[in-house]
C-alpha cells in the first residue's frame, strides 16, 4: 500500500524541515516542501496530496489560492502559522480550517492531522508523538521530493 502524501508549503527554511522530517519520521511521504503558493499550487495541479500543512502567509501572500485548489480535490488541510487563528483579520475562507500554532508542538499536530484525515492517522493509536500508520514497507514513493529539495 502507497504512503501517504503531505504537501507542505512553509516560507521559513528550518520549520519546513522539521515538519517535514517529523512527518517522514512516521512515514509520510513529503511533497516540498515549497516555499512559495505558486510552487505548491503548479505541484498540485499535476499531482494530489492525500493532506496538506500550509502556512498562511508565504513569501508569495497568502495561500488562498492554494487552499481553494486543494479543497477541490478535497485535500484535507491543516493550517501552520504563527498568526493566531482567531485573528480578526483572516479570510472566511480559512477560518473553519484546523489549526497548529507555531512553534510546532509534534503532538498537536498528530491529533490535529488524526482529526482532520482519520484515514491517515488511526485516531485510536495515537501514543504520545507516534502513530500507527495504515500502510507499510518504509519506502518513499517515487517522484517525492525530501526536506530542502523541491
Amino acid at each position: 500500500m502507497p504512503h501517504p502524501v503531505c504537501l507542505i508549503c512553509e516560507d521559513e527554511t528550518l520549520i519546513a524541515i522539521d515538519v517535514a522530517m517529523y512527518l517522514e519520521g512516521i512515514g509520510v511521504a513529503v511533497a516540498g516542501p515549497f516555499t512559495s503558493g505558486a510552487d505548491a499550487l503548479a505541484w498540485a495541479a499535476a499531482n494530489r496530496a492525500d493532506f496538506a500543512v500550509l502556512d498562511y502567509a508565504l513569501r508569495d501572500g497568502e495561500c488562498l489560492p492554494l487552499i481553494r485548489a486543494l479543497q477541490e480535490q478535497k485535500v484535507p488541510i491543516i493550517i501552520h502559522s504563527g498568526w493566531p487563528a482567531n485573528h480578526p483579520d483572516m479570510p472566511p475562507a480559512i477560518s473553519g480550517l484546523p489549526w497548529v500554532s507555531k512553534p510546532m508542538d509534534r503532538k498537536r499536530l498528530l491529533k490535529v492531522l488524526a482529526e482532520t484525515a482519520p484515514h491517515i492517522i488511526f485516531r485510536e493509536s495515537l501514543n504520545g508523538a507516534s502513530a500507527t500508520l495504515p500502510w507499510g514497507d518504509g519506502r518513499r514513493p517515487q517522484g517525492m521530493a525530501g526536506p530542502g529539495n523541491n
